[in-house]
C-alpha cells in the first residue's frame, strides 16, 4: 500500500523494499522513477540519484514491462556509464531477445565517456584513471548471450587482457 499512497519518499522507499523482495508491486514506482530521471539522493548520504537505483531494482524484478524504460536509458547521451552499463546488465537479467538491438547499437556509441576517475585514500588523496570499456563491452556481451543473442567477437578480444579479472570474465561470458 506505502507503494501506491502517500508522499513521493515514501511510495519510491516501499517500492525498494518491495524489488528487494521481488514483489512486482514495485514496478510503478521504479518505472516512474528512470522514466522521470528522479535526481534526489538521501539526504547527507553520498549516493546515486533514485532513477539509477531503480534501473538496478528494475533488473533484479526481471519484469519485460521494464524494458522499454531501460532501453531509454541507453539512448539517454546524459546518462553517466555506470548508468548505462547498470541498464544492460537489468536488460540482460530480464532477458527479452526484443532489447538486443537497443544493446548492439550502445555498442556502437562513440559519445560515451567510458574514462573511471577512482579515488583512494591513505593520507593523500590520490586519484587514478581507468579506462572502462572493458567493463561497458563485456556488460553488454553478457546481457546479449543472456537474451540468447551472443555475441562472442565482443569478449573474445579481451581473452589477452593485462588483467586477470578481466580475462575470468571475458572467460565467463563465452562460456554463457
Amino acid at each position: 500500500e506505502a507503494a501506491t499512497a502517500g508522499p513521493p519518499a515514501g511510495r519510491f522507499w516501499a517500492s525498494v523494499a518491495l524489488a528487494v523482495a521481488r514483489d512486482k508491486a514495485a514496478l510503478p514506482e521504479l518505472l516512474a522513477a528512470v522514466r522521470e530521471r528522479r535526481e534526489e539522493t538521501v539526504e547527507g548520504v553520498k549516493t546515486q540519484p533514485k532513477w539509477q537505483t531503480a534501473v538496478v531494482l528494475l533488473g533484479r524484478l526481471g519484469d519485460r514491462a521494464a524494458v522499454p524504460a531501460l532501453v531509454d536509458v541507453l539512448a539517454d547521451k546524459a546518462a553517466p556509464l555506470h548508468a548505462v552499463i547498470a541498464a544492460v546488465r537489468a536488460l540482460g537479467k530480464i532477458g527479452d531477445p526484443a532489447a538486443a538491438p537497443a544493446v548492439r547499437k550502445t555498442l556502437k556509441r562513440t559519445d560515451l565517456s567510458t574514462t573511471r576517475f577512482l579515488q583512494f585514500s591513505s593520507g593523500n588523496v590520490m586519484q587514478t584513471v581507468e579506462d572502462a570499456r572493458w567493463q561497458f563491452e563485456l556488460a553488454c556481451a553478457e546481457a546479449l548471450a543472456r537474451m540468447g543473442k551472443p555475441s562472442p567477437a565482443v569478449a573474445k578480444k579481451y581473452l589477452t587482457d593485462d588483467r586477470a579479472y578481466v580475462r575470468r570474465l571475458a572467460r565467463r561470458v563465452l562460456e554463457m
